[in-house]
C-alpha cells in the first residue's frame, strides 16, 4: 500500500511512490509520527532500491477520527507470530485510554536577560529620564 502522487525531489526528478516506513504513537504530545519513504516508482521500491528520501510527518491526534492505538490492539490479537495471537481484542472504546486534546498554547518565553554589572544590575534601578 502506498500513496501515488507525482512530487519533485531534491535530485531533480519526480517521485510518485510514497510508502509509510515507520509509525510512532506519542501519547504525551498526542501525535502520530509517520516516516514516509519516497521512491521514483512502485517498480523501484519492489526491486529493492533505496528511497530517495524519508520524510517525517507529524499528525496531531485531533486530526484523527479515532484513537489509532485501537487498531494496534487488534493487530496484536491477529498476529500469529506473537504471544497475544488469538487473544480477544476488546472492542469497547472505553477500555482504550482516551486523551483530552488541549488547545494549543504558545510556549512561554524565557525572561529577558538581566545585567550582571553596572547600574542596571542594582534591583530597583531605573534609567535616567531623557
Amino acid at each position: 500500500m502506498a500513496i501515488i502522487k507525482d512530487r519533485p525531489t531534491q535530485f531533480g526528478i519526480n517521485a510518485q511512490y510514497h510508502r509509510i516506513d515507520k509509525v510512532e504513537v506519542n501519547p504525551y504530545s498526542q501525535e502520530v509520527v509517520l516516516s514516509v519513504a519516497t521512491y521514483p516508482s512502485a517498480e523501484a521500491r519492489q526491486s529493492g532500491a533505496q528511497p530517495l528520501s524519508v520524510d517525517r510527518m507529524i499528525i496531531p491526534f485531533w486530526r484523527m477520527v479515532e484513537d489509532p492505538r485501537a487498531t494496534f490492539y487488534k493487530l496484536l490479537a491477529d498476529y500469529d507470530g506473537g504471544p497475544l495471537y488469538q487473544g480477544d481484542a476488546d472492542d469497547d472504546p472505553g477500555e482504550v485510554p482516551q486523551f483530552t486534546v488541549k488547545p494549543w498554547e504558545p510556549p512561554q518565553l524565557p525572561p529577558p536577560p538581566t545585567a550582571t554589572s553596572g547600574p542596571e544590575s542594582v534591583p530597583g534601578y531605573a534609567p535616567p529620564a531623557q
